[in-house]
C-alpha cells in the first residue's frame, strides 16, 4: 500500500464517527464555539486588540454600572445591605434610583473575587452576558422551530452583534437582551412538559422562568419589561390567529398539575418581592417620567434604519439613506441595518401566511406582534401609538428612552429571519451564503470611544479613609470644568460612588437617572459648593463627613 492511500481509511473512520448520532453532536457543539468565538472577536474587537488596555465608555455611565456591580460583591460579603448602595447617603433603598444590575453583580463577584480589577470585571461580565444569549438563542430556535444548525448559528450571530448595542455598549444594562432567549428557552420547555404530562420538569423549568424573570427585573428594567410587553402581546396575537383552543387546552393541563403550577406562582411572588421592595417606594417618590419625555426618545418611521454614520458598510451612504432621520438625539441611533428590515418584512409575511412547520402558531404570534409592536413604537404626524402602551401598560411611565426598544426587537426580528433563511438554504444555499455574509457584515459598526484602564483607576485609587471619616463628599475631580453639564454633574460624582463601593464608606455626592430629595452636587466649582454640602449634612444630621481631594486623593476633615 502506497503512503498516498494510507491516510483515506482514516479520513472514511473519520467521516463515519461524525454520522453518528454522538459525532453530529460533538459537530454541532464544536459550530457553536466557533461561531461564538468570532462573534465575540468582532463584537469586542476593540478591548480584545489592545489587551482590554482601553475600555469602552466614558468617565459617566460605565462608571456609575461598575459602582452598582461592585455594590453586590459588598452585598455578598455581607458588608452592605442589598437595596442600600454606598452613594446617597443617608437616603434609604439607593439601589432604586437606578437599574440594578444583580445579575450581573452575581458575574463580576466571581470575577472580583479572583482579584480581577473593578473596569476590567466589568468588561468581562458583558462578554459572558453577551455569550449567554447567543447559546440560548441557537438552543432556542433549535428547540422551538426545528431550525437546522447552520441557518441558527447565523441567527445567534446577527442577534449577538447588534449593532445598535454596539454602539450603545457603554450602556451595560442594554445588553441584557440577551435573557430574552434564555426566557424563551425556559418557557418552551415548561409548556412541552405541561403538554407531555411531566409536572416535576414543568415545575423546575417554570420555577426558573418565574425566577429568572424577577431577578431580570431587578438587574435591567428596560428590557425585562420589553419582555414581558412582548410576551403579552404574543399571546394576544395567539388568541386572534389560532382562537380560544390552545388556550382552553393550556388551561386545563395547568389545572391538571394545580400544585406544579401553584409552585410556579409562589416562586414568582417570592422572587419578585426584592424588586418591588426597591422600586415601588422610588416610583411613588419619584413620579417617574411624562409623556412629554417618553415621545422625545420616540423614533420616526425613517429612524427605523437609523445606524448613525458609524456603520461598516452603510456609514458612508447615512446621509442618502436617513436623510429625514431625527438627528442630534443619539438615543435615537436605534435602528436596525437595511438588509436585515427587508428581510425581516419578507420573512413576516411568509411566517403569516406560508409558513408550516415547528409551531406555526408562535411563530406567526412572534412576527405579528413584532410587526405592531414596532410601528406602534414610531412617531408620525398625527401621533404614536406608544403613547396608549404609556398611559395603559403597567410601568410604561419607567420607560424614558422607548427608543431602545428596537434593540429589544432584534431578538424576535433574528427568529423570524433565522427561519427564513433555513428555507433560502434549502433551496439556493449560494443565496443563503451570500445573505449570510451580508447580514454579519452590516451589523458591524465602527468603534465606539475607548478609555484608558489604567488613567479610569488612578482616578479612584485613593487610599482607606481616617478611621472617623463615616461618611464624604469630594471635591472637583481630575480634569474636570464647567464647560458642560455633563462635565458639571459626573466626573465627581460618579468617582465618589466608585470610591465609597471600594472602599465600603457611604459618600453623599451621586448621580442617577433619578437623584434623592435635596440632592444638589452638581458643579462643585461654583463657590456655593461647600455651603450646599454644609447644608445638606446638617439637614439631615450627618456626623463624621469627611472631604476627599479628588485632585490629590487625599482626606480632610468636612472643611466646615
Amino acid at each position: 500500500m502506497s503512503e498516498s492511500s494510507l491516510p483515506a481509511p482514516a479520513m472514511t473512520r473519520l467521516l463515519s464517527v461524525f454520522r453518528t448520532a454522538r459525532g453530529e453532536a460533538w459537530l454541532r457543539a464544536a459550530g457553536v464555539v466557533l461561531f461564538l468565538a468570532l462573534t465575540l472577536l468582532i463584537f469586542y474587537r476593540v478591548p480584545i486588540s489592545n489587551r482590554f488596555s482601553g475600555l469602552w465608555g466614558d468617565r459617566f455611565d460605565g462608571g456609575i454600572e461598575a459602582s452598582i456591580l461592585e455594590h453586590w460583591y459588598n452585598v455578598l460579603r455581607g458588608r452592605s445591605w442589598f437595596s442600600q448602595t454606598n452613594y446617597f447617603y443617608p437616603n434609604p433603598g439607593t439601589l432604586g434610583y437606578n437599574d440594578g444590575f444583580f445579575l450581573y453583580g452575581l458575574i463580576h463577584s466571581i470575577f472580583r473575587a479572583f482579584r480581577v480589577d473593578i473596569f476590567l470585571s466589568s468588561a468581562l461580565v458583558d462578554m459572558v452576558v453577551k455569550s449567554i444569549g447567543f447559546v440560548f438563542f441557537y438552543l432556542f430556535v433549535r428547540r422551538a422551530f426545528a431550525a437546522r444548525a447552520l441557518p441558527a448559528l447565523l441567527g445567534a450571530t446577527v442577534f449577538s452583534l447588534c449593532h445598535a448595542l454596539f454602539i450603545h455598549a457603554f450602556h451595560q444594562q442594554l445588553l441584557s437582551v440577551s435573557f430574552a432567549p434564555v426566557m424563551g428557552y425556559l418557557l418552551l420547555r415548561a409548556r412541552e412538559a405541561l403538554s407531555a404530562g411531566w409536572g416535576r420538569g414543568y415545575a423546575a423549568f417554570g420555577c426558573g422562568a418565574a425566577a429568572l424573570y424577577s431577578a431580570w427585573l431587578l438587574t435591567a428594567f428596560y428590557m425585562s419589561w420589553f419582555f414581558g410587553f412582548f410576551a403579552l402581546c404574543c399571546a394576544l396575537a395567539m388568541l386572534l390567529i389560532e382562537g380560544q383552543g390552545p388556550y382552553r387546552r393550556l388551561l386545563a393541563e395547568a389545572w391538571r398539575f394545580r400544585w406544579h403550577s401553584l409552585l410556579i406562582v409562589a416562586v414568582f411572588v417570592v422572587t419578585l418581592l426584592p424588586f418591588l421592595s426597591v422600586y415601588l417606594p422610588k416610583a411613588s417618590e419619584t413620579g417617574m417620567h411624562g409623556w412629554r419625555d417618553a415621545l422625545a426618545f420616540s423614533p420616526r418611521l425613517s429612524d427605523a434604519i437609523n445606524l448613525g454614520p458609524g456603520n461598516l458598510l452603510f456609514g458612508g451612504m447615512y446621509e442618502q439613506l436617513c436623510r429625514s432621520c431625527t438627528k442630534g438625539n443619539y438615543e435615537l441611533l436605534m435602528g436596525m441595518p437595511p438588509i436585515l428590515v427587508y428581510l425581516f418584512v419578507c420573512a413576516a409575511a411568509w411566517a403569516l401566511w406560508k409558513y408550516r412547520g415547528e409551531h406555526a402558531g408562535l411563530l406567526r404570534a412572534v412576527a405579528a406582534a413584532a410587526v405592531v409592536t414596532w410601528l406602534m413604537l414610531f412617531r408620525f404626524k398625527f401621533g404614536s401609538g406608544w403613547e396608549l402602551v404609556f398611559n395603559y401598560v403597567p410601568g410604561a411611565k419607567g420607560l424614558r428612552v422607548v427608543s431602545r426598544y428596537q434593540i429589544f426587537l432584534a431578538f424576535p426580528v433574528a427568529v423570524v429571519v433565522t427561519l427564513f433563511l433555513q428555507r433560502a438554504m434549502t433551496r439556493v444555499p449560494s443565496i443563503f451564503v451570500l445573505l449570510g455574509v451580508l447580514l454579519v457584515v452590516e451589523q458591524v459598526g465602527t468603534s465606539p470611544g475607548v478609555n484608558s484602564r489604567a488613567e479610569e483607576l488612578a482616578r479612584i485609587a485613593a487610599p482607606r479613609p481616617p478611621a472617623e471619616c463615616r461618611a464624604f463628599y469630594v471635591t472637583k475631580a481630575r480634569g474636570q470644568d464647567s464647560g458642560s453639564d455633563l462635565m458639571k454633574r459626573y466626573p465627581h460624582n460618579v468617582e465618589a460612588m466608585l470610591i465609597a463601593e471600594l472602599r465600603s464608606i457611604p459618600t453623599i455626592n451621586g448621580y442617577s437617572t433619578f437623584n434623592p430629595p435635596g440632592w444638589d452636587f452638581e458643579d462643585p466649582l461654583r463657590p456655593d459648593y461647600l455651603d450646599r454640602v454644609r447644608a445638606y449634612a446638617q439637614a439631615r444630621g450627618i456626623q463624621g463627613l469627611c472631604q476627599l481631594d479628588l485632585e490629590t486623593l487625599q482626606w480632610s476633615p468636612a472643611g466646615f
